[in-house]
């Protein structure tokens, strides 16, 4: 299912079949039963687009995380390397004396 941002609705295809099947099933019943429930469907739908913004939002904080992780990997290899090249320098230095 593709993310919604907070201002989209939900397209009835981005909505999961049995919430379609309920869909289906309201729409047969008597008109004071069908107005009950369509208000229950609506906060149903309106729950499913506030978890998928919540979804969106932790999917790009993991994207996130792993791009900082990925960059941090990176400096400790640097910082390691600069680490073992000055200890070096410094052996060197130690030796001459």
């Amino acid at each position: 299912m593709p993310f919604r941002f907070c201002n989209q609705e939900l397209a009835a295809s981005d909505l999961p079949v049995e919430i379609e099947e309920l869909k289906a099933l309201i729409e047969r019943l008597d008109l004071p039963a069908r107005d009950q429930l369509r208000d229950a469907e609506h906060r149903l739908e309106l729950s499913l687009q506030k978890r998928n913004q919540v979804l969106h939002l932790l999917h790009e904080a993991l994207s996130e995380l792993r791009h900082e992780q990925h960059h941090l990997r990176f400096d400790l290899h640097a910082t390691r390397c600069e680490r073992d090249a000055l200890r070096s320098r410094l052996d060197e230095n130690r030796s001459d004396f």
